[in-house]
């Protein structure tokens, strides 16, 4: 005898009356019995859901939208009414949305819960001003006999040694410090630190971000040459501070932090918002697409302690015992003064940055909305003026779209005048079918750069000593820079491991060397534990492991080992030519050409291709055929850096364009351009 899932009640019955009703079973083969219990038993589920209903409806973020407005009369919530409709005139009373209304009453119960808290008044603080906003309790600062109940490491002497904590002092992140009471009344600002006292640090300046500003380059400083130095004011303002982009705080009960609020940035390296998938500051070279990345940037000082008007740049040797050499910085960043200057030897075409800069309101012209401020058309109360007139600079190869645009406008309204006036003479009217080129996706994708190993760079270790001998190789890092060792290279590995390591498996690695000297490398020891597990600090694509050997607790080499033996890295990674950052191809509508976009690729011998700006190229030679775009390393007589070349398919497969001399960007299917010629009437 079978039962429907459903059956609870019947499920309950002893079997000899489950028995007995199966005898009595109809044609649906449920017995009177279990008939009568189902239907019992759709009124019972239907009693549950209101009763799991009634459950949700005592939370705010659980109930139906027909409880929140009772909800917010419980706490207290006069009415639920907005300002006004957007986009009106005068204002016009409308009740919230339903997820207004729900988010509305859900702050209200937060606050009233949480009410006469620090993280509460924060969030008052910011709601009532706009301004960001800390609350420091101070009694948390004093010096107090630690109950071992409830340890507070924080309240501790400052360490005198850390130049973070100094800084600290007397604002709203000091940290890690002992004060003694201080009795007298507040008012006359000394009588801070004491058990009732709370401070309230407010920031008025807010933070306006700059998505791709143009850095100005500063020339005539000595002896630092023209092209290294560069600041992130547009107009050149040598003192210009830098202030950060805060993010959201995820938690009314969190207090803010210097993430989370717009101050100015300081010269501490150790600053969260440095470092991430999108840092507060951003420096991009050459038009590409990506910003330097963080790893490879240097904060610091970029002037003397007692002159700010003069630059100075940093020493690069000069790091602490487990961080990471400096000498991988390629950029150095002064956050307070807003000043870049670029350590490498090779110098950038142009220079983009992304900032934030602070300013005490939305005045004149910023990263905001302005629509209220356009004028109104004469006569009218209601409707406002607006022109719009798109310029799509990512698909123009000009250096000026908008001046090209304004020109070719004006030269339209030329000639209609002239038609006019009868000073131009009409000869036919033209119809152009409108084309499109067709970027093929399905075809062959382009190669994915990989930094690694091309050839060499093997290690031969001598057991018993602190030499290891590294052979003639080239590799590329991540950013397409060529490392290249001609000679035999010993490495004294006393020297490379200053730190004293104890016994344990170390790796020994080759990255860039950021500078004006003529050696373009360096060799580091890391641990191979640490290597592994803090990617962010030692980035693969800036350290390229050669080789793992077992060291004592004086350098002494023990023996090489297998890498896959201490951990799962990617030991000696080959390199794959392709493409590093950008080189999108773009199809514009109406031209028969493509557009390539500014970008970096390294070729099969490791050779950098670097496009500085959008490049268009004709395709009206190849109409109604599939052709494929690719870029190239030119030849020895030529000296670009670069050249774009259309090839067709049959091309390809000669041995006149073989793999290994270009880098395939897309295939593109090219229409035929007809131009009809209107009759006159």
């Amino acid at each position: 005898m079978s039962m429907p899932p459903t059956d609870r009640l019947y499920r309950l019955l002893p079997a000899i009356y489950r028995i007995r009703d199966f005898e009595l079973k109809g044609l649906d083969q449920r017995g009177p019995l279990q008939k009568l219990l189902a239907m019992i038993e759709q009124e019972l589920e239907i009693l549950e859901t209101d009763v799991d209903d009634l459950y949700d409806d005592w939370f705010i973020e659980t109930c139906d939208d027909w409880v929140v407005p009772y909800i917010g009369d419980l706490v207290g919530i006069q009415e639920l009414y907005a300002a006004s409709f957007p986009g009106t005139v005068q204002p016009v009373q409308r009740p919230y949305g339903i997820r207004e209304r729900r988010a509305y009453v859900a702050n209200t119960i937060a606050y009233r819960r949480r009410k006469g808290t620090a993280s509460v008044l924060e969030q008052l603080t910011r709601d009532v001003t706009g301004w960001g906003a800390r609350v420091v309790e101070f009694w948390d600062l004093l010096a107090i006999s630690q109950n071992l109940e409830h340890i507070r490491p924080t309240t501790t002497i400052v360490n005198i040694r850390s130049s973070n904590q100094l800084d600290r002092l007397g604002t709203a992140f000091e940290q890690q410090t002992a004060y003694t009471t201080q009795v007298r009344p507040t008012r006359s600002g000394q009588g801070r630190y004491n058990v009732p006292n709370l401070g309230l640090f407010v920031w008025r300046l807010q933070s306006y971000p700059i998505q791709r500003g143009t850095a100005r380059l500063v020339r005539g400083l000595t002896p630092q040459p023209d092209g290294r130095c560069y600041t992130f004011s547009p107009l050149g303002n040598d003192h210009f501070p830098l202030f950060n982009r805060p993010q959201t705080e995820t938690e009314i009960t969190q207090l803010a932090e210097e993430i989370n609020l717009p101050g100015p940035l300081t010269r501490r390296p150790d600053f969260e918002g440095y470092q991430g998938d999108d840092p507060v500051l951003k420096v991009f070279i050459n038009g590409q697409s990506d910003p330097i990345p963080p790893e490879e940037v240097l904060i610091a000082a970029l002037s003397p302690p007692d002159k700010l008007e003069s630059w100075q740049l940093p020493n690069l040797s000069s790091s602490q015992p487990h961080d990471p050499p400096q000498r991988t910085k390629i950029v150095a960043v002064d956050p307070e003064l807003g000043r870049i200057a670029f350590l490498d030897r090779t110098l950038p075409q142009s220079v983009e940055v992304g900032y934030s800069y602070g300013f005490s309101g939305d005045i004149g012209g910023g990263p905001y909305d302005r629509s209220d401020d356009i004028p109104k058309l004469p006569g009218s109360a209601s409707t406002t003026f607006s022109l719009t007139w798109d310029i799509e600079s990512a698909e123009s190869a000009s250096p000026n779209p908008l001046a090209d645009a304004v020109q070719s406008w004006n030269g339209t309204v030329q000639a209609w005048q002239g038609l006019g006036n009868s000073t131009c003479i009409e000869l036919a009217k033209l119809k152009i079918n409108p084309i499109n080129v067709v970027q093929l996706s399905r075809e062959s994708k382009p190669l994915k750069f990989r930094a690694g190993i091309i050839k060499g760079l093997s290690v031969t270790a001598i057991p018993g000593t602190t030499v290891a001998i590294v052979m003639p190789g080239r590799a590329i890092d991540g950013q397409g820079r060529a490392i290249v060792l001609r000679l035999n290279n010993p490495v004294d590995l006393s020297q490379v491991n200053q730190t004293r390591l104890k016994q344990q498996a170390v790796l020994l690695v080759v990255s860039y060397r950021a500078g004006r000297d003529n050696q373009p490398w360096q060799f580091n020891l890391i641990e191979s534990k640490e290597f592994v597990e803090n990617s962010d600090r030692y980035p693969s694509k800036i350290y390229i492991p050669l080789a793992c050997l077992l060291l004592n607790e004086n350098s002494q080499i023990i023996r090489q080992m297998d890498p896959s033996t201490v951990s799962s890295l990617q030991f000696r990674p080959q390199f794959s030519p392709g493409i590093l950052d950008g080189l999108r191809v773009l199809t514009p509508p109406g031209p028969l050409e493509a557009m390539v976009v500014p970008g970096m690729a390294v070729d099969r011998q490791g050779n950098r291709i670097i496009l500085p700006q959008n490049v268009a190229v004709d395709l009206s030679d190849h109409q109604g055929k599939k052709v494929c775009l690719v870029i190239s390393y030119p030849t020895w007589q030529s000296q670009q850096t670069w050249q774009l070349e259309v090839i067709s398919q049959s091309q390809e497969e000669s041995d006149r364009y073989p793999e290994d001399t270009y880098i395939r960007l897309a295939w593109l299917e090219v229409p035929n351009m007809s131009i009809t010629v209107v009759p006159t009437s």
